[in-house]
């Protein structure tokens, strides 16, 4: 099995998936953002204090605006090949082979497979440039290395 997908990364994903890769204690900053702004606000202060709220606010959001905003470096098209042994994922100046027994975890959702690695990295395979029969061969491979039981995915996004 070589199945493989090209994907433009847009700014919406980039923001989705920073905020997904972020750690649990990131809601500490979102707290923290939004008291600020209501101090700012309570307290009648200038233009640049409610900026530096927002940004507190939206930590994960900003993250993923600047990373899309430096993507022009690497390229903001990736290409998938899925394979028997793993996942090949290339962009214009970084191409990255993960093996299937790497893979801690394997989470389906209604756009994508989130898969976890040792240290908590995350990796994304987005479903929408896969065929539907694309998409079954892989929830065959991912059953078959025992990463997603072989049912139907959730429809959380």
């Amino acid at each position: 099995m070589n199945i493989s997908a090209v994907v433009e990364v847009n700014v919406w994903d980039r923001m989705r998936n920073s905020r997904r890769q972020s750690p649990p204690v990131a809601w500490l900053f979102r707290l923290v953002g939004v008291g600020y702004l209501v101090w700012v606000i309570a307290f009648d202060l200038p233009t640049p204090y409610i900026l530096v709220a927002v940004l507190a606010g939206l930590a994960p959001e900003s993250r993923g605006i600047f990373m899309h905003l430096s993507s022009r470096k690497y390229g903001r098209t990736y290409s998938y090949v899925l394979s028997d042994e793993g996942i090949n994922i290339r962009t214009r100046l970084t191409n990255l082979d993960v093996a299937w027994d790497g893979i801690t975890h394997c989470r389906e959702t209604k756009r994508h497979w989130i898969m976890r690695f040792p240290g908590g990295g995350v990796l994304h395979v987005p479903k929408h440039a896969l065929t539907p029969v694309d998409r079954q061969a892989v929830r065959e491979v991912l059953a078959q290395h025992r990463l997603i039981k072989d049912e139907q995915p959730r429809t959380t996004a």
